[in-house]
C-alpha cells in the first residue's frame, strides 16, 4: 500500500489486498479496489494518503465483489457475483441501495451510461447483459437473452465477463 498509494502505516494496521477484481476512479480521484476475499473495496485518496471502505458496515455486505463503476454523480456501483445483486455508495460513502437480485444470476462486470441514464450489467450465468435505471434502479431489459437457434446462429453472449460503454 506505501508504494501504490502513498499510504504509510503501522505494520499491524496495515491492510493487504487480498484477490483484488474491479478498479474504478472518481472525478475526485479517489481510486476504489474491490477485493473479493476482504469483501469490502478499498479506497485509496492518493492526495490525502488516507484509506477508507466501503462495504465493512451493515447495512452493505458482499460475497465476492466483481465489478465496479462510478458514474457522474460518483456514485459507486458494486456487483456481487454471489449474492446476485448491485449495491450503490453515494459519493461519501454512504450505503443507497441494493438491487437485481431479482434479475441477475451471476453479475460480473458492469458499465455507467451516463448520457443514456443506464447501468449494463455483465450476468455470466445468465449468458446476457441487463440494462437498468441509472437513477431509479429498475430493471428494463436484458440483451441476448436467448441461446443460438438454426435461425439465429450470431450475436449469442456465451459468457460475457466484462464491459465498457463508448
Amino acid at each position: 500500500l506505501e508504494k501504490a498509494a502513498g499510504l504509510s502505516m503501522q505494520d499491524q494496521e496495515r491492510p493487504h489486498v487480498r484477490k483484488p477484481y474491479g478498479v474504478a476512479v472518481d472525478s475526485k480521484g479517489l481510486v476504489y479496489v474491490g477485493d473479493s476475499a476482504l469483501h469490502k473495496v478499498f479506497v485509496f485518496d492518493l492526495e490525502k494518503k488516507q484509506l477508507t471502505f466501503r462495504g465493512d458496515k451493515p447495512p452493505a455486505q458482499f460475497s465476492v465483489i466483481i465489478g465496479l463503476a462510478i458514474d457522474d454523480k460518483d456514485r459507486l456501483f458494486v456487483s456481487d457475483a454471489v449474492l446476485h445483486q448491485i449495491t450503490v455508495f453515494d459519493a461519501s460513502g454512504g450505503f443507497l441501495s441494493v438491487f437485481g437480485e431479482n434479475e441477475l444470476t451471476r453479475p460480473a462486470g458492469i458499465a455507467v451510461d451516463n448520457e443514456l441514464r443506464r447501468l449494463y450489467v455483465a450476468d455470466v450465468k445468465g449468458a446476457r447483459l441487463a440494462i437498468f435505471d441509472l437513477d431509479t434502479y429498475k430493471f428494463i431489459r436484458y440483451i441476448n437473452s436467448q441461446a443460438p437457434t438454426p435461425e439465429e446462429p450470431h450475436g449469442y453472449l456465451g459468457t460475457p465477463t466484462n464491459l465498457t460503454v463508448d
